[in-house]
């Protein structure tokens, strides 16, 4: 009998100390890189455009993971608004625009501004939703005319339990992709940037 006793003790004190360990998570770094293939007319006819883009967010992370702790951040592994104006100037540069390096002047300009991405997952004592954000804003200059634009993309997805690293990499991609293709299919901007 007091064996017995010694064995069920230190196995209920083992299950007891890893509940919290099971609710937490690591935190991650995500690459970020935007893949548009939204098209684009051949509007540039070789002029040059200077392309700016500002990663405006009010914090480096795009949010928490979840699980017990505020630690389980997703942070880029990477210069966020590098990434961004990368994957801009190759899809302005096959509508014909010289996109020239930053910074740059022209009479024909481009500023990006990258105002929010946002992760959230939700679900206890499990995670079983996921939702993220992006939001940007375009302003466009040519000669002494002007255009600005605010594009939102969100999305929302069942899980169970909390999505790996490459889960969450392509969430928030995604995310990021589908706001930037909004922006690009404005008309209004497209006007703007052909006269």
């Amino acid at each position: 009998m007091p064996v017995r006793r010694l064995l069920i003790v230190p196995l209920a004190v083992l299950a007891v100390s890893l509940l919290p360990t099971g609710c937490a998570l690591s935190p991650q770094s995500v690459q970020v890189q935007p893949v548009l293939d939204v098209a684009v007319p051949a509007l540039g006819r070789n002029r040059p455009l200077a392309l700016e883009v500002v990663d405006q967010r009010p914090t480096p992370q795009f949010g928490a993971r979840g699980g017990v702790y505020t630690t389980a951040l997703i942070s880029p592994a990477g210069d966020v608004a590098a990434a961004v104006r990368r994957a801009l100037a190759e899809r302005l540069g096959a509508a014909q625009f010289q996109v020239l390096p930053t910074p740059a002047e022209a009479p024909l300009g481009l500023r990006v501004e990258i105002l929010r991405v946002d992760y959230r997952a939700s679900g206890e004592p499990v995670v079983t939703e996921v939702r993220a954000s992006a939001e940007v804003r375009a302003l466009a200059r040519n000669g002494t005319r002007s255009f600005t634009g605010q594009y939102r993309a969100n999305s929302a997805r069942q899980v169970v339990g909390p999505p790996g690293d490459a889960d969450n990499q392509a969430i928030i991609n995604e995310i990021i992709t589908q706001a930037l293709q909004r922006m690009l299919a404005d008309q209004g901007l497209l006007d703007a940037l052909s006269r």
